[in-house]
């Protein structure tokens, strides 16, 4: 059995809106390497599967840019399905996240730079072991969350964008981040064309309500899936 090892790279308070803007969509064939990171093991055998479905879609890359008030391209933000495989017995979908913010957002208001790699199950979504690591300081922090044994009933961050996506921007779950547990709402509104630098969509509007995110400055956070069956947040 071919064992392989990930050694993956390593919102905080705010008082105005960071705007994603979506720049680059890259969708690789295949699942890519499962393997073995902090004392998690999750293996593949190299013989194809006949698996079941899962919601998300193995190869997918979304990159996009930070804009800030009057400011563009001061960070970015990416989010990958990097693969598919046994972890601990489970079947499971490695996640990766990445949001790191310039020098001069951080001088004027603060610093963002995280990474997070959550292994969630194939089937429900929800997380089963996640690791997120914070650049922000001096010394990187790492936060370890293993619901391998105890599963849990509650998404983490970027599980929850993944959710949100397949229901359509519309639903009520709960999100646990920072040792606490919160209540999300989504509703979709009117539909909307939009432009980006990756060019024109048609997209459902989705407004998210949830005091993890008036916490942070956020009060109806608004994002735009685009409306066909991908439902990519642009």
């Amino acid at each position: 059995m071919k064992k392989t090892t990930i050694q993956p790279a390593g919102l905080n308070r705010q008082r105005a809106f960071l705007y994603l803007t979506r720049v680059i969509l890259t969708m690789l064939g295949g699942a890519l390497a499962f393997g073995i990171y902090s004392g998690v093991s999750a293996q593949t055998d190299g013989k194809p599967e006949n698996l079941p479905p899962t919601p998300f879609r193995i190869g997918e890359k979304l990159t996009y840019t930070v804009s800030f008030a009057r400011f563009t391209n001061v960070g970015f933000a990416e989010l990958s399905v990097v693969s598919r495989g046994k972890l601990s017995g489970r079947d499971a979908v490695e996640l990766h996240s990445k949001f790191k913010t310039s020098e001069l957002v951080a001088a004027a208001f603060y610093l963002l730079d995280e990474s997070r790699t959550t292994y969630a199950a194939a089937d429900s979504g929800l997380p089963l072991y996640i690791r997120k690591t914070s650049d922000e300081g001096v010394l990187p922090k790492q936060q370890i969350s293993n619901f391998l044994a105890a599963p849990t009933p509650n998404y983490d961050l970027l599980t929850l964008v993944y959710r949100l996506r397949g229901l359509g921007g519309f639903g009520s779950l709960m999100l646990q981040e920072d040792d606490r547990i919160y209540s999300v709402s989504a509703v979709t509104g009117p539909a909307e064309r939009i432009k980006t630098v990756a060019g024109e969509f048609d997209t459902v509007v989705s407004t998210v309500q949830s005091e993890f995110f008036s916490e942070k400055g956020f009060r109806d956070f608004r994002v735009n899936f685009s409306a066909d069956d991908r439902k990519i947040p642009v």
